[in-house]
């Protein structure tokens, strides 16, 4: 006959020496250098920005904290990471383009891109030769009495 406080003695045992085992293989996943990322693979860019990637291990890296710092840079539109594994990480971004400066005072000008986001601002010597003034456009509602100067 089974004894009863047996069987659950040796069913505690396994469950602990399981997540034991568990552990261990999560810190030698973790501690490896086979999964440090070796190669970080950027398309999009038109200048791509040094990231601190390499010698991470590739599950320590978030992908979604990369991303948010990313999207910081108001020039990038979209952004899609991808963990490869065991060893690369690859990004992938959609840019914006200036499309339009609005300007902003008197010799300080605001690059917006097709949706009017603003995307940089600079000083400019030589006055544009094509100039438009706005009154109900999208980007005219955000600047309102702003001078709008097509890049084309």
């Amino acid at each position: 006959m089974i004894n009863f406080k047996t069987a659950l003695r040796s069913k505690k045992i396994y469950s602990s020496l399981g997540g034991a085992v568990a552990l261990l293989v999560v810190v030698v996943f973790l501690s490896s250098p086979f999964f440090e990322v070796a190669e970080v693979r950027t398309s999009g860019f038109s200048k791509p920005p040094d990231f601190d990637f390499k010698g991470k291990n590739i599950f320590s890296v978030s992908i979604k904290k990369a991303k948010e710092e990313i999207l910081k840079n108001h020039y990038i539109k979209d952004a899609i990471i991808t963990k490869e594994y065991p060893r690369a990480i690859i990004i992938t971004v959609s840019e914006r383009k200036p499309l339009a400066y609005i300007q902003y005072s008197e010799d300080v000008f605001l690059y917006i891109d097709d949706e009017g986001v603003a995307l940089a601002a600079g000083v400019f010597d030589i006055a544009p030769v094509v100039a438009f003034r706005f009154r109900l456009t999208r980007w005219a509602k955000k600047f309102p009495g702003a001078i709008t100067r097509f890049f084309y």
